[in-house]
């Protein structure tokens, strides 16, 4: 199944330059392409691409700011590489999870780099579709390679404060000690996320908490400890012994 893209920027000629060089690549196809906002995220919303090539500088507002506005209605894995004339954006890119980051005007061979870990990435998934949460190599930390919805991102055990499951989106979200929060892959169960840690333990069908951020035990809610004490994390009647068991137990 080939590689659906879309691009986004309001430059004409860096469209055009881009298709011709994913051209050569037949496992890669271009499904759309748009030059403003609306239309870019009328194209993400239809067409559901698995890799978009999105502009920084357009016009009606930065591609840092779009893609924040497009987020919550992306339920499928769509990894995003940024590309801008100017390179003070980069911290800031890589912190929306960008799978890449590249300058104009494009150079072959960064785009070539970028396309082979981009199909690295893909095939490993393909290999491993049950596999959504992963131990990071050489690491003497307790960290995770979470998939995310966008893309992969180490985190540390000891920076998930809890998840809690979107019912709209039918999607769970991890909430970080930094106040960041993301999106996990659909396919990501409760099972799957309180494996990966003891620390992890479901309290509710809506919530799994990390123990070490918990403060106290109320009959119906969690009191936790800074930086999440405004979340409201619920406890059920069903989870509540396990919980105590884990809790005390620390």
């Amino acid at each position: 199944m080939k590689t659906k893209v879309v691009i986004i920027d309001d430059d004409i000629n860096s469209i055009k330059l881009l298709t011709m060089h994913l051209a050569i690549h037949e496992d890669f196809e271009i499904v759309a392409s748009a030059t403003n906002c609306c239309d870019g995220k009328k194209a993400i919303l239809e067409n559901k691409p698995d890799l978009l090539f999105l502009d920084i500088e357009l016009p009606e507002m930065d591609g840092l700011s779009f893609l924040r506005s497009v987020r919550n209605g992306v339920d499928w894995c769509m990894s995003v590489v940024f590309f801008t004339s100017y390179d003070n954006y980069t911290i800031e890119a890589l912190r929306l999870e960008a799978f890449d980051y590249l300058l104009k005007p494009l150079n072959h061979s960064d785009l070539e780099s970028c396309l082979q870990r981009y199909v690295d990435k893909r095939d490993a998934v393909q290999e491993h579709p049950d596999t959504f949460f992963q131990d990071a190599p050489s690491s003497k930390e307790r960290v995770l390679l979470i998939n995310t919805i966008y893309n992969k991102k180490l985190i540390r055990v000891d920076n998930i404060g809890y998840f809690r499951f979107q019912a709209g989106r039918k999607v769970w979200e991890a909430f970080l000690d930094d106040g960041s929060s993301m999106p996990l892959r659909r396919t990501t169960t409760s099972d799957v996320i309180v494996a990966q840690s003891p620390d992890f333990v479901q309290v509710h069908k809506m919530y799994i908490v990390n123990l070490n951020f918990i403060n106290t035990i109320e009959e119906t809610r969690i009191v936790m400890n800074f930086p999440f004490e405004e979340a409201d994390v619920k406890i059920s009647k069903s989870y509540r012994k396990n919980l105590l068991d884990r809790f005390y137990s620390l």
